[in-house]
């Protein structure tokens, strides 16, 4: 299929950029062309609580450890104090929560790979990995955030651990 001339003057696409034109095309032209900022502020510290969280599920996952053996890192990393470092340890049990939830699908459904955290890919149209910022070739790129390659077969399954959905 080749894309029209619209979809390739907004390249390089991601699954974010693709749901913004989903979801509103002139919000995309706000935020992609104008380069608006949003409008809406969150509320205070819940993007530094977002990102903290993110951060534990990187350690917990990549290093095969429970999540609560680097609460006290991430908030020195993140600078968390007073009612945002309350926040983010009161989601820690639920943290754990997920990764249990995680390990035992990936397990029961694929054995026991290895995962890869934080794998940036970016490709040309037609399907060549091409580097990451290189916005004259990269057609599509993303963040795979975790993602985990089948041994047994020639596959990789990549997990979004907002929905624990492949």
């Amino acid at each position: 299929i080749e894309p029209t001339a619209i979809v390739r003057q907004y390249a390089p696409w991601s699954t974010s950029k693709g749901e913004t034109i989903r979801y509103c095309p002139l919000i995309l032209k706000f935020q992609y062309v104008d380069k608006i900022k949003k409008m809406v502020s969150p509320k205070a510290g819940d993007a530094q609580v977002g990102k903290a969280v993110h951060k534990l599920l990187e350690y917990a996952i990549s290093l095969n450890r429970p999540a609560a053996q680097f609460t006290t890192n991430v908030i020195t990393e993140f600078s968390l104090e007073g009612e945002t470092a309350d926040r983010f340890l009161a989601l820690v049990p639920s943290t754990e929560k997920l990764i249990a939830r995680l390990e035992d699908y990936r397990t029961r459904r694929w054995g026991s790979p290895i995962p890869k955290i934080e794998q940036k890919i970016a490709v040309t149209l037609d399907g060549k990995a091409v580097a990451f910022f290189d916005e004259a070739k990269a057609f599509f790129r993303g963040v795979l955030y975790l993602s985990y390659r089948i041994p047994s077969k020639p596959h990789v399954v990549i997990m979004d651990h907002k929905t624990g959905k492949d």
